[in-house]
Order: C-alpha cells, then structure tokens, then sequence
C-alpha cells in the first residue's frame, strides 16, 4: 500500500515463492486469513499488481497469484503452480462431492431449527 501512495501511475510487482497454508498432505501450515488479506490489500490499491511465480506457488500462493492485474500474472520456466481442491471437515474433493455428503446434515439442522418450513412435508 506504501507503493500504491507513492506513486499510483508506477505498477507494483509482486513476486511469489510459497508454499502456502497447506503441505503435500493437506496439513495446515498457516493461516488462510492472511492471504485474504494480502488480496484484499492488492484488490484496494489504484495500481496494477503484476505477479510473477518465482519457484512455486500452491494452494493460496496460487490464489495470490490470480489476483494480479489480468495480462500481467506470469509464470517463469521452472516453477510450479497447484491448486488444492477445497477441504471441509473430513470430506474432500469437488464441491458436488462435499454438498452430498453435507446434504443430510443440513436437511437435519433445518428441521430442529425450523421444523414449521417441514411442516408440508411431514405431519407433526
């Protein structure tokens, strides 16, 4: 943000070399909320945010890194970029496989909690 106030016009480069907040076995190794903020922070600045992949960027990393001015994110020759598929609780995988497995307890929850919205359904 200092480089944003002091000259607007100039743009920011923002190089990228993190392995982000997950290992290799999708154990959490820092806080999501700082990359968050860290896109927050390159969203609110007047200048274009150039990123470049300097070795590896995965999981946030990668995140951070599409969220440099379009045109401008690059990558160089030997570096690597991955993306993890999003974790919640035990289950992962793609999102249709989650909301499956989070269907029922949902349906659960919202019949203790508003067991009137039910009531077409089941006789009470």
């Amino acid at each position: 943000m200092w480089l944003d106030f002091d000259n607007a016009s100039k743009p920011i480069y923002l190089y990228i070399n993190s392995s982000g907040t997950q290992n290799e076995k999708k154990e959490s190794v820092g806080a999501e909320t700082d990359a968050y903020a860290i896109a927050d922070a390159m969203a609110y600045c007047k200048s274009k945010v150039y990123t470049v992949n300097c070795g590896m960027a995965y999981g946030q990393a990668a995140m951070l890194l599409s969220v440099g001015a379009k045109g401008y994110r690059g990558l160089q020759p030997n570096s690597s970029t991955k993306l993890y598929l999003p974790v919640v609780g035990r289950s992962s995988g793609p999102v249709t496989d989650m909301w499956r497995k989070v269907f029922p307890t949902f349906l659960l929850l919202s019949f203790l909690y508003y067991p009137q919205s039910f009531s077409h359904y089941i006789s009470l």
